[in-house]
């Protein structure tokens, strides 16, 4: 049974609400994207943007573009509108609809911790992301069809640098292959605060805003650029060491036995009620590993733009 197919079931059976499976909430996916943008050419740019011009979306993206703005740009409105929108038909009956394509389920055994093939390598996010590459360098397929592979490459790349996108913690509490789910069965909360899945403590790391508006696109921008000064990209290793998307899932998978389980000796509940509040500075490491990670995205992104549109 998959990820998605677990939550269905544990919604009927249990009668508990659903969780979230996003990776980053939308400000995190929006400020990928945008940093993505903010590196590639001016030509560049009018390539992507040309094909997003043809999503069906592209009105109500646009319509948050206002005249002579110092901050925000057609193309780059176009760029995080599109990166949320594989969410945003998640759960409808769009033809262009991929469950699947948000994750990938690399077991997290303690006290193993050895790295183990993925349970679904033919429907994954790393399946997808090469399909993406292919049908957006592919001159047969036509700028209309483009127009939805390009989102799909831009969310994903989002969704495979937030660790729990990369693993399913398989221990005495959650049997193989889908495990907690990404963190999407088991429970903490920050000091005090409210219990939630680890899985949105992460997500919310990059912010918690909704909405898709010109006050909050400008913050994002600017927070894009403000990364871009914070980590330039001769201060990212990774972006060297690990080059293809099998490399980057890894990448994450490793964070998350470090640095999101604390190699097996992170508490937690198995429901809200039972939420485990987590150690001391977890939260503030949280906080400084995800900005990190969605700028080696938007990095990461842009190249491969690039390569797909040259």
């Amino acid at each position: 049974m998959n990820r998605f197919a677990s939550r269905l079931a544990l919604l009927l059976i249990m009668l508990l609400p659903v969780q979230s499976v996003c990776a980053w909430s939308g400000p995190g996916h929006m400020i990928v994207a945008a940093v993505a943008y903010l590196n590639l050419n001016p030509q560049e740019r009018q390539k992507a943007a040309d094909i997003l011009k043809l999503h069906y979306n592209y009105e109500k993206w646009k319509a948050e573009v206002p005249d002579k703005d110092a901050v925000l740009e057609e193309g780059i409105v176009l760029f995080m509108g599109a990166s949320k929108w594989p969410d945003e038909i998640k759960f409808g009956n769009s033809t262009w609809n991929h469950k699947e394509w948000h994750f990938v389920d690399y077991p997290l055994t303690p006290l193993d911790f050895s790295l183990k093939p993925s349970p679904s390598p033919e429907d994954d996010i790393i399946f997808a992301i090469k399909r993406c590459q292919t049908k957006l360098e592919d001159p047969k397929v036509s700028a209309k069809e483009k127009a939805y592979w390009l989102p799909w490459l831009i969310h994903i790349v989002g969704d495979i640098t937030q660790p729990l996108h990369c693993c399913a913690l398989v221990n005495d509490d959650f049997a193989g292959p889908i495990g907690d789910r990404g963190g999407n069965s088991i429970f903490v909360k920050a000091g005090t605060g409210k219990g939630v899945t680890l899985h949105k403590m992460w997500d919310d790391a990059t912010g918690t805003s909704k909405g898709f508006h010109t006050k909050l696109l400008r913050g994002y921008v600017n927070q894009a650029i403000e990364l871009g000064s914070k980590f330039k990209r001769d201060g990212l290793a990774e972006l060297k060491q690990h080059t293809t998307p099998e490399a980057w899932a890894r990448e994450s998978w490793q964070i998350a036995v470090d640095q999101v389980y604390l190699r097996g000796k992170l508490q937690y509940g198995k429901d809200v009620a039972s939420a485990v509040p987590l150690p001391d500075g977890y939260t503030k490491n949280l906080k400084a590993i995800s900005l990190r990670r969605v700028t080696l995205g938007g990095y990461r992104l842009a190249d491969l733009i690039r390569e797909c549109l040259k």
